[in-house]
């Protein structure tokens, strides 16, 4: 996934998921980091939705999801 995807810990990391229209933190592992990407070995399945940039983004916040 993007790497602009994670919000990093000391070790591991998380994304945010959108639900009831807020971020919600969902725990990851990390793998190998290859140039803007990095590999996902636990938290996250292929068909899974997260938000492609943490950035400046915080738990609970209100969101409005854009197609």
């Amino acid at each position: 996934i993007p790497l602009s995807a994670v919000k990093f810990e000391i070790e591991n990391g998380f994304v945010f998921d959108v639900v009831a229209g807020k971020l919600v933190q969902n725990p990851v592992t990390l793998g190998t980091i290859r140039g803007n990407s990095v590999e996902i070995t636990e938290g996250l399945t292929a068909t899974d939705t997260f938000v492609v940039d943490a950035r400046g983004l915080l738990p609970g916040t209100e969101v409005t999801i854009a197609k």
